[in-house]
């Protein structure tokens, strides 16, 4: 019987063992599944912080001591979890203290702070973090530690200062430039703000913002203009309009403005316009006196074209570096040409030279460019019909700071007529003195008031060398012997 129960005893007890020894490894094995599930868990956690710059830490109050985790410690540029203050910019330092001071003296508040932190490799980057003090359970340690979780916002930082220094750039560009950018709501008529407003209007604050008032003080001319091209674009579903209007401005006088804008169509059926305008009121009087200035220069080219075509001129100008001519419209019509049509030539100066007096236009030229006197010299010009006219040409050269000929500029004068009862006179001058050198007879001339003129051979007759007796010497006064004096005035006296 003894043996029975030890028996048994054995067996109860064995089974106990083994189930004991069961047991305990089934629950080992759920603690070890457990301690590998947080493992990957925290695997993963530490990936995504990482992923997205943030790291987690926690300060020891009662040490001072701060432990990072590896994302933080990536942020950190570090290899070690713990870590101290000295990793936050000397800017930073005591605002840092100071919030680390308030969340331990408020256990139950969580605070911000955006600090920059100083890498190993004195590369600063911007971190914002989020904290707040958790108590201890264990009762030996009554201040528990502060945990908190930290992103690096660099990037944001680094392109929202970007954006602030463009921001500033377009100001001080569009200030430079006095240009006012703007926003108006097409759906409530207002505008939704304004920057850099133009000087000599009256505020869009004067108006209160008003677009239904500021349209008003708009010439009546541009208004509608405005409205239409507006209309359009927004059934045509441009997105880009300009237009340019005039609007009183302080003074009361008109203003121009020109404008560009974007208009912009919102998900709720609402249109926007977003743009920018700037004064061109100078640029409309510069255009317009321009304007007055030409019509000027052209009534002016009119009123020389008639006094050229009334005195027989015409006017030119050769550039002598690239070889191009311009010819008035006087020159072309002393010539029989319709205009431009000698400027379209080739070559159009020498060309409708006379060949006999090119030379001498040649000559001319050269003596021109070398002394600096006035370009002067008679040559033919060949007509459109074909026949050559007579033209006096005259003109100067125009030098630049060195000294050199750039071009020359001039005149041609219709002198045909003229050349024509000069070379006449000169023929007929050149007969009569022919037929008195072949004549015996002495032949002389006295006018009314005395001036007198006698032939050579009259100085030949009364024995005289050619030299010793002027032809305008009156003869019959000088050398008339006194008893016919008498007779040659009863003589004269008859004659007149």
């Amino acid at each position: 019987m003894f043996e029975f129960v030890t028996h048994s005893t054995s067996v109860v007890l064995g089974a106990l063992v083994g189930a004991g020894a069961l047991w305990l490894a089934r629950r080992r094995s759920v603690a070890n599944a457990a301690d590998e599930a947080e493992r990957d868990l925290r695997v993963e956690l530490n990936l995504a912080t990482e992923a997205a710059g943030i790291g987690t830490w926690r300060m020891d109050i009662a040490s001072g001591k701060f432990f990072a985790d590896t994302a933080l410690q990536h942020i950190l540029g570090i290899a070690s979890a713990e870590v101290g203050l000295d990793v936050v910019h000397a800017d930073d330092l005591e605002r840092t203290e100071k919030g680390l001071r308030r969340a331990i003296e408020s256990p139950d508040a969580t605070f911000s702070l955006r600090i920059r932190i100083v890498r190993p490799d004195r590369k600063i980057r911007h971190v914002h973090t989020h904290f707040r003090r958790r108590r201890s359970a264990a009762p030996h340690d009554q201040q528990g530690e502060l945990l908190g979780v930290s992103r690096d916002v660099t990037d944001e930082v680094e392109r929202i200062e970007q954006q602030r220094r463009l921001a500033d750039r377009l100001n001080m560009a569009t200030e430079a430039a006095g240009v006012c950018c703007w926003e108006v709501n097409l759906e409530a008529r207002r505008f939704l703000w304004i920057e850099n407003p133009l000087p000599n209007l009256v505020s869009a604050q004067d108006l209160g913002y008003s677009l239904d008032l500021y349209r008003e003080i708009m010439d009546p001319d541009d208004r509608d203009t405005i409205e239409v091209a507006l209309r359009n674009a927004i059934e045509n579903g441009l997105e880009r309009i300009s237009y340019r209007y005039r609007i009183r401005g302080r003074n009361g006088k008109f203003v121009h403005v020109q404008t560009h804008a974007q208009v912009m169509r919102h998900t709720d059926g609402n249109v926007h316009m977003f743009g920018v305008s700037w004064d061109t009121t100078s640029e409309v009087q510069a255009a317009e006196q321009l304007r007055q200035h030409a019509q000027m220069l052209r009534d002016a080219e009119r009123r020389l074209e008639r006094a050229s075509l009334s005195s027989s001129e015409g006017h030119w100008e050769y550039d002598l570096e690239q070889r191009r001519a311009w010819f008035s419209s006087s020159y072309h019509t002393l010539l029989g040409y319709q205009d431009d049509e000698l400027t379209r030539m080739t070559d159009p100066v020498e060309r409708n030279v006379h060949p006999d007096d090119l030379g001498i236009l040649r000559a001319e030229t050269t003596r021109h460019l070398e002394t600096g006197t006035v370009f002067d010299a008679m040559a033919r010009l060949r007509m459109k019909s074909g026949e050559y006219r007579w033209f006096r040409h005259r003109g100067m050269s125009e030098r630049d700071e060195q000294g050199q000929t750039r071009s020359m500029a001039g005149s041609i004068q219709d002198v045909h007529e003229q050349k024509l009862a000069e070379d006449a006179l000169q023929l007929a001058q050149r007969r009569f003195e022919r037929a008195i050198n072949g004549t015996q007879d002495g032949l002389w001339e006295v006018d009314a008031d005395g001036t007198s003129w006698c032939s050579p051979r009259v100085v030949e007759l009364l024995g005289y060398e050619p030299q010793e007796l002027a032809s305008n010497v009156n003869f019959l006064k000088e050398f008339l012997h006194p008893e016919d004096t008498r007779s040659i005035a009863e003589a004269t006296a008859l004659h007149f």
